[in-house]
């Protein structure tokens, strides 16, 4: 009894795991008959050359092709494809989500064909091509439930049931086909940039590239401006295309491409793309367009003139405009220098700038913002217009630069010698140029009154009356027409010295602390505005006709220590005449003992007008 239960189990076991091998060896046969997605390997995806794109609801056939690794439209219009439609493309088919698949010898044998399903006369058949195979996947009707539609596998053995967003996909605008960029070289690899213009007849514009820096080829051979280059480069690579020209092209009367107004070159790695412009096209509220096309390919595009309009000025607007190179801190001399009178500015070995007497070469301190802002002006010269790359002797004379009004040498390492000629009256600037180039430049105008010809201009303007390290024994200013004392101090020896000036300031009115503060600093160091070219006299002149005179007289004297008995003694007492201020900011001093009149700074001005305004 237990035997025969023993053997009926066996049985059935046998019996059951056979039928699950049965079972899972009929699965694995019908994977095998057909692969997921549309029916095709990835194998099949990656030696895919060619894509048709056939169906009536499409004006063409769209028909991509693969070279060289990348997928090109070849109908209804030649150009580069868009690298990731294509691939949407690819990936939808490859990756395709059905929702139900059946063989087709079902719909045969159960009376219905191929039509029933739109796949007789399909809305849309892919075709897809290796260079040993072909398939073709047709696309029916949609289905009327669900928004689903039929698909033909490439074997042509199985429908297969899909989203409706599949076709949707699939149907992209020609647009989204092509690839939106002008040109495949990116901004990082372009090395050269070739113009050649129709006007004037073959001009020809070259820049190249070496390390992080743009220069000049052709038609000279100058620095160009790398923030232009690399803009223009930019603006050129992301130049939008605004259309292209369907149907016949070949309209060279239309286009003008039969002799194009201008050649754009750029060139890569062992590569270039060339531009061809033709003619513009004005309607009324638009922008301007211009008719292009690249060389070798038949596709005429209508493109935005505005960034090709730069082009035609481009070897002055990419030029580097700052003509004048030098560095500042290695300078050992700066000579400025008319009609044989010279400035010479001598830089020392402790940083700081001497001013050379041009009569008894006897060295002076030069004032060293000045020497600053001048060489600070000189390093951002501009030329503000390029006048000629090869002026003959006559345009030299023309232009004032055989007999300039300023030569500024700068030596350093290298000498470099800026000539400065006449006015370019037209355009309100000077002729300019480097002693070592031919080039001739317009530049401002400021540049004469940043480099006069004037020793005292340079000589350091930090005056002193009275030592910084000794004290104060008296200050008075005095009005020389009225004889009135607008300011008295004197200091008297106490227990609390130190604090002697501060308790003569509460003896004064408000509106008067301030001024006496100014004179009391500005005694032991302040920094004039300017010194004349008038010596001091008893009878100041401003210029060569106007005779002033003396308003004011500021005296001051100090206490001495005398090396014996250490004591403090006045010393002698130090003096500056003013005259009254002659505007909001002019106001002219000066001494004696320099021999030099000047023109007052501003907090100067303000505070000898507010001690000399009589109080409320």
């Amino acid at each position: 009894m237990r035997i025969g239960v023993t053997l009926c189990l066996i049985i059935a076991n046998i019996f059951l795991f056979g039928l699950i091998a049965f079972l899972q060896h009929s699965k694995a046969l019908h994977a095998a008959d057909f692969a997921p997605g549309i029916g095709l390997d990835t194998a099949s995806f990656v030696a895919l050359e060619r894509i048709e794109l056939i169906g009536p609801s499409l004006p063409s056939a769209r028909i991509l092709k693969k070279e060289n690794r990348k997928w090109n439209l070849v109908s209804p219009i030649e150009w580069p494809a868009n690298p990731f439609a294509v691939q949407r493309i690819l990936t939808q088919l490859e990756f395709l989500e059905r929702d139900i698949s059946f063989p087709v010898s079902e719909v045969l044998e159960s009376g219905q064909t191929l039509a029933d399903y739109g796949l007789e006369t399909p809305i849309l058949s892919i075709n897809l091509s290796t260079q040993a195979e072909s398939w073709t996947i047709a696309i029916g009707e949609t289905s009327t439930t669900d928004n689903r539609i039929y698909l033909l596998s490439p074997d042509k053995a199985h429908i297969l049931v899909a989203s409706r967003s599949l076709l949707t996909s699939l149907l992209l605008e020609l647009d989204d086909l092509r690839n939106p960029q002008l040109f495949t070289i990116p901004p990082f690899e372009i090395q050269g940039l070739t113009l050649q213009l129709a006007r004037p007849a073959g001009a020809k514009v070259r820049l190249a590239k070496t390390g992080e820096h743009w220069t000049f080829e052709a038609p000279f051979q100058t620095a160009a401006d790398d923030y232009a280059v690399n803009a223009l480069v930019s603006a050129l690579s992301a130049l939008p295309i605004t259309r292209f020209i369907e149907g016949d092209a070949s309209n060279s009367t239309l286009t003008g491409l039969d002799e194009p107004s201008l050649r754009l070159t750029l060139e890569g790695f062992h590569r270039r793309e060339t531009l061809l412009v033709g003619n513009r096209i004005n309607q009324i509220d638009m922008a301007p367009q211009v008719y292009a096309s690249l060389e070798g390919a038949k596709a005429v595009l209508v493109l935005p003139a505005a960034v090709i309009d730069t082009l035609q000025s481009a070897q002055e607007t990419l030029r580097q405009r700052h003509f004048l190179t030098f560095d500042p801190a290695a300078l050992s001399t700066l000579t400025i220098s008319q009609s044989g009178h010279t400035v010479l500015l001598e830089h020392l070995e402790t940083g700081l700038w001497q001013l050379k007497d041009e009569a008894t070469h006897t060295p002076l301190s030069a004032d060293e913002p000045v020497i600053e802002n001048l060489l600070e002006f000189l390093l951002n010269l501009e030329a503000l217009h390029f006048v000629s790359d090869a002026p003959s002797a006559g345009d030299l004379e023309r232009w004032g630069l055989q007999d300039p009004q300023r030569i500024i040498e700068l030596k350093g390492l290298e000498t470099t010698t800026l000539i400065i000629g006449g006015l370019d009256t037209e355009k309100g600037l000077l002729y300019a140029k480097l002693a070592s180039s031919p080039c001739v430049y317009g530049v401002a105008l400021s540049l004469l009154d940043q480099a006069p010809v004037r020793p005292l201009y340079y000589r350091s303007r930090w005056l002193e009356l009275i030592p910084k390290t000794l004290p104060l024994q008296s200050l008075t200013l005095t009005d020389l027409e009225t004889q009135k004392i607008l300011l008295n101090y004197t200091f008297l020896p106490s227990d609390n010295t130190e604090n002697e000036w501060g308790d003569f300031l509460k003896t004064l009115p408000i509106e008067q602390v301030i001024a006496a503060e100014t004179l009391f600093k500005g005694i032991k160091g302040m920094r004039v505005r300017e010194f004349l070219e008038e010596p001091f006299s008893n009878t100041p002149t401003l210029g060569k006709d106007e005779v002033l005179s003396w308003k004011y007289k500021l005296e001051a004297k100090s206490l001495e220590k005398q090396a014996i008995a250490d004591a403090l003694t006045p010393g002698s007492p130090a003096q500056m005449l003013i005259t009254e201020r002659l505007d909001g900011q002019l106001q002219l001093a000066g001494t004696a003992a320099s021999g030099l009149t000047f023109t007052l700074p501003q907090n100067w001005v303000d505070a000898i007008e507010d001690l000399a305004r009589p109080l409320k």
